[in-house]
């Protein structure tokens, strides 16, 4: 067995819902209302992740400095909305299907992810290597889709999954598009989250990293998020050159190493030049690595 498995690192701080309570504004009493309670809605249900699917009114009214029978009323009109549903055993909530029902909706609207499954398929059969598309949120990746190779364990490796942008090739690849500034920013309001003792673990090295990949056009990844498991990837730009998404292959160090990873890079390129075009892209302005 190769892989080594994708675990949430100890150094990971509390994943933040993104969603923060509101606070009283000068609107008008009927609209406050109505604003305060989507907002608390939308903050209870960014509560649940993949490390934590299952919550208790009490947990959730402590993270979110709230009244238990506030947490208490909403949750009933989420269930009511078949958002999320109670779990007798566990004596909480965890989300309902409609949540897996409206995830169906965004990844079959992502446009890029629709122009990308026959290429990462190709991929896939060419290389015998994993091959992974990711966008960016805030300082993570959210991969969005995945072709497995025969043998490669599936465990850990769900659609929808974030990861630290800053310890994977799709994500470097996804900040170095942004001001600098601005990636930085990103990465630091979220915090160091080290997977392996590889990961970049200060603010000069992910400059230095980014720099570096905004020259190259390519990232790799080599064993920050997963001991004995290298990456590379290429950005994939939409109509209006703007990098949309981030496409890698992911194998062995060794297998990886042994292949090149520039040319594992150019080879990617060839196949992210044809998924740009898919998206509109003119081809005098493909040459864009």
């Amino acid at each position: 067995m190769f892989y080594a498995e994708i675990t949430r690192p100890a150094s990971v701080r509390p994943r933040r819902t993104g969603v923060p309570v509101p606070e009283e504004t000068p609107e008008s009493p009927v609209s406050r209302s109505w604003s305060r309670s989507t907002e608390r809605a939308a903050a209870i249900l960014a509560c649940f992740s993949l490390e934590e699917p299952r919550l208790r009114v009490s947990e959730i009214a402590k993270r979110l400095g709230l009244h238990p029978s506030s947490v208490y009323r909403y949750l009933e009109a989420l269930e009511a909305a078949y958002l999320v549903e109670r779990d007798e055993e566990f004596g909480g909530f965890k989300p309902s299907l409609r949540i897996v029902e409206l995830s169906a909706v965004v990844l079959r609207n992502l446009e890029v992810r629709r122009q990308a499954l026959d290429e990462m398929d190709s991929l896939r059969d060419e290389l015998g290597l994993l091959v992974n598309l990711g966008v960016l949120r805030d300082a993570d990746v959210i991969h969005v889709a995945h072709a497995f190779p025969a043998g490669w364990p599936r465990e850990n490796m769900d659609v929808g999954r974030p990861a630290a942008a800053h310890a994977t090739s799709l994500g470097k690849v996804l900040l170095a598009a942004l001001p600098l500034e601005e990636a930085v920013r990103r990465v630091l309001s979220a915090g160091w989250r080290s997977y392996t003792q590889h990961s970049i673990q200060s603010e000069s090295a992910l400059r230095a990293e980014l720099a570096k990949v905004a020259e190259a056009g390519h990232a790799i990844d080599d064993e920050e998020r997963n001991i004995g498991i290298v990456c590379v990837a290429v950005p994939i730009r939409a109509a209006d050159s703007k990098v949309a998404a981030a496409l890698s292959v992911t194998g062995r160090a060794d297998s990886i190493r042994q292949r090149g990873t520039d040319q594992l890079a150019a080879r990617l390129t060839k196949s992210a030049v044809r998924i740009s075009s898919r998206m509109g892209r003119s081809p005098e302005m493909l040459a864009y690595l």
